[in-house]
């Protein structure tokens, strides 16, 4: 090692980057070993290309303390929130919403019921019936664990999904849009349909204070949902939200917001072309331009062309959009996707797909990257373990030429995908990295170590059953008994295969081939804890969900040897289940892995 310390650094950086290239694993033992060889390597392989492959990725729980979750069957959504109709319809009496809240509870196994169902069966009246059943929503969903109006420090948002989230400086992040979906009855005949409830505030979270505040704001603001499945960047001051909508509202317009004065302001579009209406397009920033691909635009109309919107003369309420005409291999229509800028040399299109006459969905499973030189599209043909093919993602650009995948939903078997089916494209060497390390979560075996007052039960193994939020302990299955341990205290031996029940695990039965396989626990936690020397991630990441708003620092150039983002709410839209908790998710020097040396 000695006589590599005497090569040029462009030459010691060379190596560096080879090693990245051929790395099949994060993170990359070779390179953590190299970069511990001398002072000298080790600032190298600070680079912003070179640190994704030796850091560890920490995420944190910023909003600890409160479950910021909503399930849509047990509270209804209330103000703020506002509800979107597209036809004349009423919100469920309390008798209708208590029925459907206890239809939910025994679909989704919630083990109290089933006393209840019992004791329910002796009840003779209608008053005492609503009496009982209220009684029992009040005990197991109280207000810190599953109302819509959150005990949260400050101000908070509502949960919700598909929002839209940027940093501002003073380490604050701003979340604006998205929102939630009720029924509601049509008609005397009880017909049900669905209405989207909106987010009209905007909210900014001050990281250092750990507090949500809500932002008074001025000017008129977009029309509903308009910020819901957006395209979306923040430019100096002025954030722009182009197109989105829903099936029930679509839009190709244009909105700003000045994050300095707090107005918002619709842009006038100088151009003769413009993009038909869509939302959920992918889309990325460029040379200070946004650029949005693909979408929904109707309930059969799928969009593959690719636009630019030109946003220099905002600050005169003005925007230009031209399509632009790309080449190659061009991606199929879909919407869904997420479109990843590459250190403004490329940007890699990923996951979504179409919904089909059935209710079948067809993902596209096929990445492209498109070439900001020429705008080509390139399909590529990539090695190692493919992803779950998903749409309502989130993608990030680490640095080095790797795209991280977070969450999104596997529409084929109804699933939402939580960390351990997180992703990451090494794009240089074409090849889907292994993520070592199995994670804890509900299911998985795991070893009890580096107890203190237990040392006797250092080394035997149980099964992690749920983790407890108010005890901050995971309750772990020993041949002994139920055991409250810390995560810390836990190494995972083995991965669950299947998201089960508590009971489903103690009674050891097989779990059924049907559609609410993969539906979760009606109390579940909002997160999953990432724990053990060997993994790359680090700390307490979002359980499974699609639609998280994410943030990323890329554009502010804040530091050369730490990377960061913050992910925000999201959802189990099927399962109804909202979310308001926000994440921030790390790539620091200072986290660098050293048990495998």
């Amino acid at each position: 090692m000695a006589s590599l310390d005497g090569l040029l650094p462009e030459t010691r950086l060379h190596i560096l980057r080879c090693v990245c290239g051929g790395a099949a694993r994060l993170p990359a033992e070779s390179l953590v070993a190299l970069a511990q060889a001398s002072s000298s390597w080790q600032r190298l392989s600070q680079a912003p290309e070179i640190l994704p492959f030796r850091a560890r990725l920490t995420c944190r729980l910023l909003t600890a303390g409160t479950n910021y979750k909503r399930c849509g069957e047990v509270w209804p959504p209330a103000a703020p929130l506002d509800a979107h109709r597209t036809q004349n319809s009423q919100p469920l009496g309390e008798q209708d919403f208590l029925v459907r809240f206890l239809q939910t509870c025994f679909r989704r196994r919630f083990p109290p019921t089933i006393e209840f169902q019992e004791e329910l069966a002796e009840v003779r009246d209608l008053n005492s019936w609503l009496q009982w059943v209220r009684a029992f929503r009040d005990e197991h969903f109280s207000l810190d664990r599953g109302h819509s109006q959150l005990l949260a420090a400050g101000d908070s948002p509502a949960p919700v999904w598909c929002a839209a989230a940027t940093i501002l400086h003073g380490q604050r992040v701003c979340v604006v849009g998205g929102g939630c979906y009720s029924y509601e009855q049509a008609n005397a005949q009880t017909n049900l349909v669905e209405v989207l409830w909106c987010q009209p505030a905007v909210h900014v979270f001050d990281v250092r204070t750990q507090r949500w505040a809500q932002q008074t704001v001025s000017g008129a603001p977009p029309p509903p949902a308009h910020t819901y499945a957006t395209a979306q960047s923040l430019l100096g001051s002025r954030w722009v939200f182009w197109c989105g909508g829903y099936y029930g509202q679509v839009y190709n317009t244009a909105w700003s917001l000045d994050v300095d004065a707090w107005e918002w302001r619709p842009l006038r579009n100088s151009s003769s072309e413009m993009p038909c209406p869509r939302y959920f397009a992918a889309y990325f920033e460029y040379l200070g331009a946004l650029f949005a691909w693909g979408g929904r635009s109707s309930q059969d109309t799928y969009c593959n062309d690719l636009w630019r919107l030109d946003r220099s003369r905002a600050h005169q309420d003005v925007i230009h959009t031209e399509e632009v005409r790309a080449t190659g291999e061009l991606p199929a229509a879909r919407f869904g996707a997420t479109l990843t800028n590459c250190d403004n040399r490329f940007a890699v299109l990923f996951g979504g797909g179409q919904w089909k006459t059935g209710g079948l969905f067809q993902s596209d499973e096929e990445t492209f990257t498109l070439d900001f030189a020429s705008f080509v599209w390139t399909r590529l043909q990539i090695s190692g373990p493919r992803p779950t093919p998903r749409l309502q993602h989130s993608a990030v650009n680490l640095g080095g030429n790797l795209v991280l995948i977070l969450g999104g939903y596997e529409a084929a078997k109804r699933k939402y995908l939580g960390m351990e089916e997180h992703s990451v494209l090494n794009v240089r060497s074409l090849q889907w990295m292994r993520l070592q390390g199995p994670q804890l979560r509900p299911g998985a075996i795991v070893e009890l170590i580096n107890l203190i007052s237990r040392q006797d039960l250092n080394g035997t193994q149980g099964r992690a059953l749920q983790f407890i939020e108010d005890r901050q302990r995971w309750q772990v299955r020993l041949d002994s008994g139920d055991m409250m341990i810390r995560a810390q205290n836990l190494r995972v031996v083995s991965q669950a295969t299947t998201e089960v029940g508590t009971d489903a695990m103690a009674d050891e039965e097989e779990e059924t081939e049907n559609s609410d396989r993969h539906i979760p626990l009606m109390l579940s936690q909002t997160f999953e804890d990432a724990t053990g020397g060997q993994s790359w991630f680090c700390g307490r990441f979002p359980s499974a969900r699609a639609g998280m708003a994410l943030a990323d620092d890329s554009g502010l150039e804040l530091s050369s040897t730490r990377r960061s983002f913050f992910l925000f709410g999201g959802a189990q839209y099927v399962h109804q289940d909202w979310y308001a908790d926000l994440y921030e998710c790390v790539l620091d020097r200072d986290m660098i892995p050293t048990a495998e040396l």
